[in-house]
């Protein structure tokens, strides 16, 4: 996703917020990762976790999926009343 910044930032989102939104998948990732590997290994459940993480990443890329239609549909929307209201 190396064009999602500036997609953002074409949605004038503050800079500030662009950063934050990069960081969250980082820092979960940091946090995350060792907890689930560790409760894995000691459960010795390292396949069920991989198809647990497996669908948690689609349902995730769906709901990406979902809320950039909304924000497109809603921009489309909000053109086409401003359109209306120049008219």
């Amino acid at each position: 996703m190396p064009f999602f910044p500036v997609w953002l930032k074409a949605k004038d989102v503050d800079a500030g917020l662009i950063g934050v939104v990069l960081a969250v998948p980082m820092l979960a990732r940091v946090l995350a990762i060792p907890v689930i590997a560790r409760a894995a290994d000691r459960r010795d459940a390292v396949r069920d976790v991989l198809i647990f993480t497996s669908v948690a990443s689609v349902v995730g890329y769906i709901l990406v999926g979902l809320s950039i239609r909304r924000l497109c549909h809603s921009d489309c929307l909000h053109t086409d009343v401003a359109l209306l209201h120049r008219r």
